[in-house]
C-alpha cells in the first residue's frame, strides 16, 4: 500500500510539476519579448511538425535574414505563415524574400516584404503547442483544477501519515527530499523491508500471546 501511494505521489506531482514548468517557460519566453505560435499545419514537415510550439524572435533585422533561416511572415488574407527563405530577391520594390515550406514541391508565390515579416524562428518544440493551445481556452481548468485538488490531498495524505509516525510532516509530505537525503530509494529493497516490518509485528503479536497465556 506505502508503496503504491508513493508511485502515486511521483505520478501526480511529476505530471503537475510538467505541466507547471511548460507554463513557466512559456512566462520566460514571453517576459524576453518573443512570440509563441503554434504550428497547426504540416508544410514545414519534417524540421517543424503540426502541433510544435514556436518560439519566433520578433527583433530580428530584416536585411541579416538569410537563406535557410526559418521566418514567420503575413501572409494573405491575413494568415501567418512560417516557411524557410529559399533566396533573397531584389526589384524595383526593394528587398524581398522568396520562401517555401520543407514539404512543398515549389516555392510560395508571394514575395515576402520586410515589413511583412514577423521573425525568425530560432526555437521549436514538438507537441508542447497543443499543450500551450489547451491551457490558453478555459477548458483547462477542467483539468487543472481536479489536478492540483489531487496533488494537493496526496501531500495532506502524507503530511498526516508523518504526524502519527514520528516523522516530521515535512519529510511525510515530501518523499522524494526524504528519500534523496537518507537514502536511494530502491523499490526491492523498500519491498524487502516492508515485509521484514511485517514479519517484525507479527512475531511481537505472538510473542505477546504467549506472555499472556503464561500469566
Amino acid at each position: 500500500m506505502r508503496l503504491g501511494m508513493l508511485a502515486v505521489w511521483y505520478s501526480v506531482m511529476a505530471l503537475t510539476l510538467a505541466i507547471a514548468g511548460a507554463i513557466g517557460a512559456v512566462i520566460v519566453l514571453v517576459t524576453f519579448g518573443n512570440l509563441l505560435l503554434i504550428n497547426t499545419g504540416q508544410s514545414m514537415d519534417p524540421a517543424i511538425p503540426a502541433g510544435a510550439l514556436i518560439v519566433v524572435d520578433p527583433r530580428v533585422d530584416p536585411t541579416v535574414l538569410q537563406p535557410g533561416d526559418v521566418i514567420t511572415f503575413a501572409g494573405p488574407a491575413e494568415t501567418i505563415i512560417t516557411h524557410r527563405i529559399v533566396a533573397p530577391l531584389a526589384d524595383d520594390r526593394g528587398l524581398g524574400f522568396s520562401t517555401r515550406g520543407d514539404a512543398n514541391p515549389a516555392a510560395d508565390p508571394e514575395i515576402v516584404r520586410p515589413p511583412n515579416v514577423v521573425g525568425r524562428v530560432w526555437l521549436h518544440v514538438p507537441l508542447v503547442g497543443y499543450l500551450f493551445q489547451y491551457v490558453r481556452e478555459w477548458q483547462s481548468a477542467t483539468v487543472l483544477g481536479p489536478l492540483l485538488l489531487l496533488a494537493g490531498f496526496v501531500v495532506a495524505h502524507y503530511w498526516l501519515a508523518g504526524s502519527l509516525t514520528g516523522r516530521s510532516g515535512l519529510e511525510a509530505a515530501l518523499p522524494i527530499v526524504w528519500l534523496t537525503r537518507r537514502q536511494r530509494w530502491d523499490p526491492a529493497a523498500a519491498a524487502a523491508r516492508e515485509l521484514a516490518e511485517e514479519e517484525a509485528t507479527s512475531e511481537s503479536k505472538i510473542r505477546t500471546r504467549r506472555s499472556q497465556r503464561h500469566d
